[in-house]
């Protein structure tokens, strides 16, 4: 029977093409970037806390901050990476998170694409926007205070920010697949002033030796202290450089576990 069987050989034009996994790259980027700029409130309210706080520094320190190039300077970069920190952690725990619970989310897990695909599509759009959020605070800083940069600065401090954005952003997105909606807002919260305030805590006093020595293990200590060796002109010690490489290796190791746990889950 099985001989009297013939197949019809299947023509080119019958076969089905599907689409490249850059070309579904770069459609779900481009649909995650538009859903953001649909919902800008969320995006503003975490661009916001480094923006208020510039806008503290400079109403509270008055001219004496504002008029100083050697102290507006430094904090002005610095505040930018805390935008970094706060738009990447956050908007992707979140965003994500709040896809997930919607019948959308099912249809995305049916894409043929791989993990690199989805982890470039789920972080592309909050890594874009923590860059800009940094940029924005530089640009806030420049035009209202006597904050002023070279050219190269700015280069090596992009650099650092787009590290910087890369592991905050894979962090977030770990987040979003291992968190469930009850905890996903405060966790991401909770961890972003943790690293803000260890980092800055070291930055402006003496602290215990034991949260000196964990400041010095964390990503944004690492961020910080290249943002000063920039800005000072101090030759850069090769461990800032190690760690941020090594936070950035972990946190994208981590995103593309979660990726992979979620996976592999049940459809439920």
């Amino acid at each position: 029977m099985s001989s009297a069987i013939e197949q019809t050989p299947v023509s080119p034009k019958d076969r089905r093409q599907f689409p490249s996994d850059a070309s579904i790259a770069f459609l779900w980027l481009k649909n995650e970037i538009v859903a953001w700029i649909k919902e800008p409130a969320a995006v503003l309210l975490n661009m916001a806390y480094p923006l208020l706080m510039l806008v503290f520094l400079f109403v509270i320190g008055g001219d004496a901050v504002r008029k100083n190039a050697d102290i507006a300077t430094p904090a002005v970069a610095l505040l930018a990476l805390t935008g970094v920190l706060m738009v990447g952690i956050n908007l992707p725990a979140n965003g994500i998170n709040g896809v997930r619970q919607g019948d959308y989310y099912y249809y995305l897990r049916t894409l043929p694409t791989g993990v690199g695909t989805r982890l470039i599509a789920w972080s592309g759009a909050p890594f874009l926007l923590a860059v800009t959020s940094a940029l924005v605070g530089l640009g806030v800083g420049l035009m209202f205070s006597s904050a002023r940069y070279t050219l190269t600065q700015l280069g090596l401090l992009f650099l650092v920010f787009c590290a910087f954005a890369l592991c905050t952003t894979a962090i977030g997105v770990a987040f979003g697949f291992l968190l469930s909606s009850r905890t996903s807002l405060a966790v991401s919260l909770g961890v972003s002033f943790i690293l803000l305030l260890l980092s800055g805590a070291r930055e402006m006093a003496s602290v215990p030796t034991f949260l000196d020595m964990t400041a010095k293990l964390l990503p944004s200590t690492a961020a910080t202290e290249l943002c000063q060796s920039i800005l000072t002109d101090v030759d850069t010690n090769g461990w800032w450089v190690a760690s941020l490489a090594i936070w950035v290796a972990l946190a994208l190791l981590l995103a593309v576990v979660s990726i992979r746990r979620d996976e592999n889950s049940k459809f439920s």
